[in-house]
């Protein structure tokens, strides 16, 4: 179902960007989220560090969010990014860089069961990987080292009027086209408030009972 698993992976793309503290010429690091139902990408981010679990959070903060504001600022798409709500479960890297304990506090706050990849499992992301090989041949091949804001929109763009937009053989269809599909079936109900997304999820006053992952939801809670 819509929202029902999202999937991350990592890539060290294959051009030049200036890392935005510094100035340094690096290749970027991108980080996705792919839902597995409309094979969407709902979510992405740029580090200059290799990956993390602060990588996937930012990913998850992006897919979570409407992206109205996101393609205003960034300008230049023609489409829609109708993706965002909260998943059932996120799957990420089986690395200790992964297992960061915001990460693992946003899957309580938001309630969303978070699980690892297991390692040495090559073949769980060949299908992503030829996504950003499609990315890194749409990119601006110039010469020159790319800005931060720069190679951020030129993802944005890619996913927004290119991959999103391409029938995928196995759907029948459009990435986009089963996302709006999917919405019949299940719609989001509420959105996450800002002041929520954008905080720190790890407690200061109290202690998670993870034993309590799929607790019922009560007076106040969020549903999606």
């Amino acid at each position: 179902m819509l929202n029902g698993h999202w999937d991350s992976h990592h890539s060290l793309l294959d051009f030049n960007s200036l890392a935005g503290d510094t100035g340094q010429i690096i290749r970027p690091w991108l980080t996705v989220l792919v839902d597995r139902y409309s094979r969407c990408i709902v979510g992405f981010s740029l580090h200059p560090a290799p990956p993390s679990g602060e990588a996937v959070l930012d990913a998850m903060r992006m897919g979570i969010m409407r992206k109205d504001e996101i393609l205003a600022q960034r300008g230049g798409t023609t489409n829609p990014w109708e993706c965002h709500g909260v998943p059932a479960a996120i799957t990420t890297d089986a690395g200790r860089a992964s297992r960061s304990e915001e990460l693992l506090a946003a899957s309580e706050v938001l309630q969303f069961s978070l699980h690892f990849k297991p390692l040495r499992q090559p073949w769980l992301k060949g299908q992503i990987e030829s996504w950003f090989n499609s990315l890194e041949r749409s990119a601006d091949r110039s010469g020159r080292a790319l800005s931060f804001s720069e190679t951020s929109w030129i993802v944005t763009k890619w996913i927004v009027d290119i991959y999103q937009q391409r029938p995928d053989p196995a759907l029948g269809r459009t990435p986009a086209q089963m996302w709006n599909s999917g919405l019949q079936e299940r719609p989001i109900l509420r959105i996450v408030p800002d002041d929520l997304l954008k905080g720190d999820f790890r407690p200061t006053t109290r202690v998670i009972d993870r034993t309590q992952r799929h607790r019922p939801l009560g007076s106040g809670s969020l549903e999606f």
